[in-house]
């Protein structure tokens, strides 16, 4: 049976990026750019001033500092229009241009206004070095520089730093459309009352918030019922999407038809059982047609072993589909508040609460009934990771845990 880690790189073999697009910027956030982004102007694109203040010659100033004619006070969006000449000043505010003669900017609090003469101050400061509070043209960029590479996830800031540079509609990725189908006759939808038998479909709704909060798009099929022409009409539907994942039917009783339908829908198996809990049952396969390639996932039919294989390979594979890195739940080292037991054989990742304490981070295990205890899930922040082959993990014992993303 294959680790966690083989799994990952079977999928990881399987990924083809996207194609590219452009977008209006103020939808970008959370996009990967397509392309390298260069500048096309300087910044500042003037010499600038750092500080409020008055713009001097620093060969004006003396050890007791020096009284200045001011010729005239630039704001941030005007320009001056005076030079500056031996004895003179510019008053001027954050973000102004320097005047021509300057080259150092004293700040307003070392200024004393004189009352009799209001076109004379006073600079109580000692000599200073030219280039003083000025942030030269270029400082930051170049006209050419390459700001961004292709690869990047665009923040808030690289928001601000594209709209900077004038760019309206950058080139990035294409979204992935994740279909989803959850399987099973005893399935009905949330607003109905479950009879003998029954159960709601959470799980339909579980994995499209997943994908979502993942930054895909998702496509929802419905329930497939336990009958193979049934699920092979849906899933053939779902096979045009980027990625289709299934809910349930994976495992080995009478009516896990989902193998089968897939199978004579021509969709390759890569991969069928993981060795980790929840989550055993996990099938991976890929169909190619046409120029399109989807990537199957079929998912165990509890809720909770469906979000924990979610995240640790459908998760990757929606980033590196979308131009990102085919990364999966970043770790940290934590310790345990109580001592843990664990059954079998298979590595878990089991529901815990972790924080900060003044000796680092603490994680405390759940009362978790089992893969269809979603109350439980809900209060947990994180997976903890207990290796195979231990049962017994001491109080205090450091463990691996796995923060979750929301």
């Amino acid at each position: 049976m294959l680790s966690v880690n083989e799994a990952l790189e079977l999928i990881k073999q399987h990924i083809t990026v996207l194609t590219d697009e452009p977008v209006d910027l103020s939808d970008a956030i959370g996009r990967v750019l397509a392309t390298d982004c260069h500048s096309t102007l300087d910044s500042p694109p003037y010499d600038k001033s750092m500080v409020d203040g008055y713009a001097i010659r620093s060969a004006d100033l003396t050890e007791s500092g020096g009284e200045f004619q001011v010729l005239e006070e630039v704001i941030a969006g005007a320009v001056p229009t005076q030079s500056l000449r031996q004895g003179t000043t510019t008053a001027i505010m954050t973000g102004a241009p320097i005047p021509d003669g300057a080259d150092a900017v004293i700040m307003v609090e070392y200024s004393t206004q004189q009352p009799t003469s209001p076109d004379v101050v006073v600079l109580n400061h000692n000599p200073v070095k030219p280039g003083t509070n000025i942030l030269y043209q270029g400082t930051t960029l170049k006209v050419g520089d390459q700001v961004l590479q292709a690869g990047h996830t665009i923040s808030p800031a690289t928001i601000g730093l594209l709209a900077e540079l004038g760019v309206s509609a950058p080139d990035v990725h294409r979204l992935a459309n994740v279909a989803i189908l959850s399987t099973g006759d005893e399935l009905v939808s949330i607003d109905q009352q479950p009879g003998p038998g029954q159960i709601r479909n959470s799980n339909g709704h579980l994995l499209q918030s997943l994908v979502r909060n993942s930054g895909a798009t998702d496509r929802v099929l419905g329930v497939g019922r336990d009958d193979l022409g049934q699920l092979e009409s849906l899933i053939k539907e779902g096979l045009n999407c980027e990625i289709l994942v299934l809910s349930g039917g994976v495992s080995a009783g009478v009516k896990d038809l989902v193998p089968q339908a897939l199978s004579n829908l021509g969709v390759r198996e890569i991969f069928h059982k993981v060795h980790l809990k929840p989550g055993k049952p996990l099938w991976f396969g890929v169909a190619e047609s046409d120029n399109r390639k989807t990537l199957v996932f079929g998912l165990p039919g509890n809720p909770v072993s469906s979000m924990v294989c979610f995240l640790l390979f459908v998760v990757p594979a929606i980033r590196a589909l979308q131009g990102g890195p085919f990364a999966t739940l970043s770790s940290l080292r934590a310790t345990l508040t109580e001592s843990f037991k664990q059954r079998g054989d298979r590595p878990t990742y089991y529901p815990g609460v972790m924080e900060s304490s003044d000796d680092g981070i603490i994680v405390k295990p759940l009362r978790w009934k089992g893969s269809a205890d979603q109350l439980t899930l809900t209060m947990a922040n994180c997976l903890v990771y207990f290796l195979a082959g231990k049962e017994e993990f001491s109080e205090s014992e450091d463990v691996s845990v796995f923060p979750l993303p929301w």
